[in-house]
């Protein structure tokens, strides 16, 4: 999850240094189970864990172009499938099938990400190519990471 000021021009898929963020560590709180960090770019960043799921929460500055880019491909070359829906105009969820970790099994990590406001725009993109009003995004083993951007 990458939050953002600004919309999406080129593809996050080929082009992801342009959407880059700095920070400070003078900006940033961390102890066991919680992580805060101000960007550069005015975002409030906030995780969070529990022993099974993680938290977080994203503040954006007074803007019109707050922008969440997921990308949910970025799992290590042993990845196997993936999936990403956004839910109608809230909300997003998917999945994640690892390839395995230190010769163990591969497993499935699973997401759901609910926010307070509706998206005013949202679509996917698999490599170079941006598909605006798209919910959904498919990795066969072979194929490029699905991701999402929603503002």
């Amino acid at each position: 999850m990458l939050p953002i000021v600004g919309n999406i021009g080129v593809s996050p898929g080929t082009r992801i240094e342009s959407y880059q963020v700095g920070f400070s560590h003078a900006n940033e709180t961390a102890q066991p189970g919680f992580y805060r960090v101000g960007l550069n770019n005015g975002v409030n960043t906030e995780l969070t864990v529990t022993r099974r799921s993680g938290f977080g929460r994203y503040t954006w500055p007074a803007t019109s172009d707050a922008t969440m880019i997921l990308n949910v491909g970025r799992n290590g070359p042993g990845a196997r499938s993936a999936q990403l829906e956004i839910v109608g105009n809230d909300a997003v969820q998917g999945f994640v099938e690892t390839g395995g970790v230190c010769g163990g099994g591969g497993y499935f990590v699973y997401f759901y990400g609910q926010f307070d406001r509706s998206f005013s725009s949202f679509g996917t993109y698999q490599g170079e190519v941006i598909r605006s009003g798209s919910r959904t995004a498919l990795r066969a083993k072979s194929a490029r990471s699905p991701s999402a951007w929603i503002g």
